[in-house]
């Protein structure tokens, strides 16, 4: 019997409003949200779907708060925490239904589970006006050094060939020698161009000529070039509405009092933790000669913006995207910024963590499509948002010499540009199938900017696909070997993967520009403990120390939650340590995380086979089949449970049609077929328990139906149900009240339970009355043949005319008038059914003591038993099971 280690219901800390609140969202906490309110729905949905999966019930418990006010919790100077941590950690809920980043403080005092999502971090500012200065210095903008030092020399060799053809041409024009006047002949040159006749520059000689026309079609080509160049970049760019584009020009603009840094006192959690890595030094050191405006609430971090010179940070989650969408002239910055990852919270070494990271990583998918579904649907619902008039902000990056082959290359140059600002705007929406499409279309384009790979990799990241991201991350580092932060984010990613010496080799990398990085360094440090644990864990598994080996392999899963082989592992210590169902999800992680995973589906299928679970393992072994279809042993495999799931599938068609007889041969069949996974077994007794109580063989029903109970879940309801209904066809009312009772309490909206036990204890009172059964010598089930038959047989019988002594006619008389009741009642329909629900329709007493108020019930439908059923006896023809 498999057992559960976690409770069967959580206590969670709901937000009685969204945290981030609009003001059409006010029913939460529900546990079935709309889209039109994501703030919380979509952790809500996503929460609720981890516990359903887990049979876990929720007992919400309301945070009093307003909208947009929410207290996450702080550390206070007593190490305890106020607001919704506060309330977890001193066990008043189980676990908190927001998601909260993982900082050494909270990790201290709460188990985090894996990460929900990837959330990447920006920077919210308003647009500049262009001025007519910096639109003219735009205009010098588009090429880098090296194609303005090209077009410099060519001038410049150009003019000095010009000039020498114009002093040989001279010289061949007189017949003598004359000294070179260097600006006269430049002038000349400048008045030929322009088709001013000058005596300083003619040319007599054809080889004058055609060295000039030579070299005059490159110089205007060269001279067109930079017109063309200048005079698309001024209409494009009349002037770039960022004030900065970074984090580090964002700083320094804080610094000189630009731009004011904007806070709440309601916390932005994601700069509350990202604050302290290294790459806001430069922000750190801003903020102390301008310090941050503190503001009440993060509800008034928009408007505030809109007033000045102030910038704020937000996360792509985070209500202020809808917010913005009530304002024009705000723009977002993430050039520079680091992803974080979001987790839910429980109390601190929870029995719950392990199961719901489980079905977080099984989930993925489901996570993912719902959080697609609800900043899709809820960012373009509730009230109609201004339109902005459009913009252009499109970056200018420089022209490189291989682009200064005029118009089309700065057409094919503002391509790219759109493809990367469609992508940004889309993945700040957290439309990530829009963002990754502007990216490829973008790098097919110009796949050298390292930029645009690195922006891919954060879209695959907060997708979930690492294997994707990791090719653009070492794209970047190839194109852009001092990017330090693709470093850092694919060290990251090799980490998870379990890539240590790779990844140690990028934290190292980093650490020798920046050996201040706490951050990275800590990460070394963890590698080397990550590494002894790796190695303990490989020892105890090989020596079959399983619990120990369990032990060491799960917490170096908690950082290396993409390697596969850890997986593999510690789903060998559960399969021995008789946890299949944690096994079963091991595994299928490792068929996710590896390309080649045939023996690994087949495993996973024969553990579900282990548990009865056929459906699944036929799913399994045929993923194994799609991968290779000549695998031997998979084939094998698949024969034998493709065959077993037919019979069970013809099983449940023939109790859907209710062919009780039908039924029990079927269940018999597949019992000789699978003699050896007790599980299988059981599943055929759950159905043939209910087959033999419709087919009136009332002791089998109850043998199998209490053999299911007591080697699976005591707390089936169905079947429950159905051993209290054999044990009502038995009589023995005490039995089938508890029956019910046990499953009322199991599920206390079962209907068929309800009406069984106000049956049973019907029943039971009226056991000291008539009973035409009794009377007739018929079980419960007779059909109304059998009744007839006893009835003809008693009638004869007991007829007062056999008998002439006065008190023996008198007897005659009153069990003739019963079985006259009794044949009367059992052969109506509607009185049968009165009398079975514990009401005598020939009493007007009990007519008026309700018959009408219970539940209507339905009977069995009877087919009748052919094999011979004797109605004063135990009845013939029933199938014995044997167990052992």
């Amino acid at each position: 019997m498999l057992t559960r280690d976690y409770p069967s219901s959580i206590r969670v800390l709901f937000a009685k409003n969204p945290p981030d609140a609009f003001d059409n969202c006010g029913h939460f906490p529900t546990l079935q949200p709309t889209v039109d309110c994501p703030f919380p729905g979509w952790s809500v949905e996503i929460f609720s779907s981890l516990m359903q999966a887990l049979q876990i019930k929720i007992e919400p418990l309301v945070f009093e708060n307003s909208p947009g006010n929410v207290d996450w919790g702080s550390l206070q100077p007593n190490n305890s925490w106020s607001g919704a941590l506060g309330f977890l950690q001193n066990g008043t809920v189980d676990a908190i239904c927001l998601q909260f980043q993982r900082t050494t403080n909270r990790e201290r005092d709460f188990d985090f589970t894996y990460p929900i999502t990837f959330i990447q971090a920006e920077i919210i500012v308003p647009e500049v006006d262009g001025s007519y200065t910096l639109s003219l210095l735009d205009v010098f903008k588009p090429f880098t050094g090296e194609a303005w030092l090209f077009f410099g020399i060519s001038l410049i060799v150009c003019l000095l060939i010009f000039i020498f053809v114009s002093h040989v041409e001279r010289l061949i024009a007189d017949g003598k020698k004359k000294d070179l006047d260097l600006w006269e002949t430049t002038w000349g040159i400048l008045a030929f161009q322009m088709y001013q006749p000058s005596p300083s520059f003619q040319l007599v000689s054809d080889g004058g000529k055609i060295l000039y026309t030579i070299f005059g079609v490159v110089h205007i080509l060269l001279l067109m070039g930079l017109y063309q160049s200048y005079l698309i970049t001024a209409l494009l760019q009349p002037g770039d509405p960022y004030p900065f584009r970074n984090l580090e020009q964002m700083s320094a603009m804080i610094k000189s009092k630009e731009y004011q840094l904007l806070e709440s006192d309601g916390g932005n959690w994601v700069y509350d933790e990202i604050r302290t890595s290294p790459i806001f030094s430069s922000l750190r050191q801003a903020l102390e000669k301008n310090p941050a405006v503190m503001l009440t609430s993060d509800g008034e971090l928009v408007p505030t913006a809109q007033k000045g010179k102030y910038v704020f940070f937000s996360q792509i989650d985070a209500c202020t995207s809808y917010q913005l969408q009530d304002y024009c002239g705000f723009l977002t910055v993430m050039e520079d910024l680091p992803q974080v990852t979001s987790h839910f919270l429980f109390q601190k070494n929870s029995s719950f963590v392990e199961a719901v990271n489980q079905q977080i990583i099984l989930q993925q998918s489901f996570i993912m499509r719902t959080y697609t579904k609800y900043f899709d649907s809820g960012f373009n619902t509730g009230t109609k948002h201004i339109i902005c008039p459009a913009s252009t902000i499109d970056d200018i990056t420089p022209l490189a010499l291989r682009n200064c082959a005029g118009i089309f290359w700065l057409l094919f140059i503002e391509e790219v540009e759109r493809h990367l600002e469609r992508g940004k705007e889309f993945l700040a929406k957290a439309q990530f199938a829009d963002a990754l499409n502007s990216y490829h279309a973008a790098i097919e384009l110009d796949p050298t900017n390292y930029q645009t790979f690195y922006r891919r990799a954060t879209v695959y990241l907060a997708m979930g696909k690492s294997k994707s991201a990791l090719p653009d991350l070492d794209k970047v580092v190839q194109l852009k070997p001092d990017f330090t932060a693709a470093r850092i984010q694919r060290g990251n990613v090799l980490l998870k993967q379990g890539e240590l010496d790779a990844a140690q080799q990028d934290f190292d990398s980093v650490l020798s520009v920046e050996p201040n990085n706490n951050e990275v360094a800590a990460k070394v440090e963890h590698i080397n403990e990550l590494r002894q644990m790796v190695s303990n864990g490989e020892h105890f598994l090989e020596n079959g120390e399983f619990q120990e080996a369990e032990h060491y392999l799960s917490k170096a899963i908690e950082t290396m939650m993409w390697d596969g082989s850890l997986y593999k592992m510690r789903g060998e210590c559960y399969k021995h340590l008789g946890e299949t169902q944690k096994a079963i999800a091991d595994l299928r992680n490792v068929a996710k995380l590896f390309s080649d995973s045939t023996d690994v589906y087949l495993d996973v299928s024969k553990l579900y086979y282990s548990i009865g679970d056929v459906e699944e393992s036929l799913n399994q072994i045929r993923e194994c089949l799609k991968l290779d279809a000549d695998h031997k042993k998979c084939k094998d495999f698949y024969k034998g449970v493709k065959k077993l799931a037919k019979m069970r599938e013809d099983l449940n068609k023939l109790v859907s049609k209710q062919d009780w007889m039908g039924c029990l041969e079927k269940g018999q069949s597949i019992l000789k077929a699978e003699t050896k996974v007790p599980s299988i077994q059981f599943d055929v007794f759950r159905q043939t328990c209910k087959c033999n109580l419709n087919a009136g063989h009332v002791r089998e029903a109850i043998q199998e139906c209490s053999e299911v109970l007591k080697n699976q879940d005591e707390n089936d309801v169905e079947v429950l149900c159905d051993r209290g209904e054999a044990h009502i066809l038995n009589e023995d009312w005490d039995a089938a009240i508890a029956d019910f009772q046990k499953a009322l309490k199991a599920n206390e909206e079962h209907k068929k339970a309800r009406e069984g036990l106000q049956k049973a204890e019907r029943l039971k009172k009226q056991a000291g009355k008539r009973d035409y059964y009794k009377i007739l010598g018929v079980r419960r089930n007779a059909n109304k043949r059998e009744i007839m038959k006893a009835y003809r047989k008693l009638a004869q019988q007991w007829h007062p005319d056999n008998f002439q002594d006065d008190e023996e006619k008198k007897k005659a008389q009153d069990k003739f008038i019963n079985i006259a009741a009794a044949k009367e009642v059992l052969t109506d329909e509607e009185k049968r059914r009165q009398f079975d629900q514990g009401i005598d329709p020939l009493d007007p007493q009990a007519q008026q003591g309700g018959g009408g108020h219970w539940g209507h019930h339905q009977g069995f439908q009877h087919q009748g038993f052919p094999h011979g059923f004797n109605p004063f006896g135990d009845g013939g023809g029933s199938f014995k099971f044997h167990f052992g």
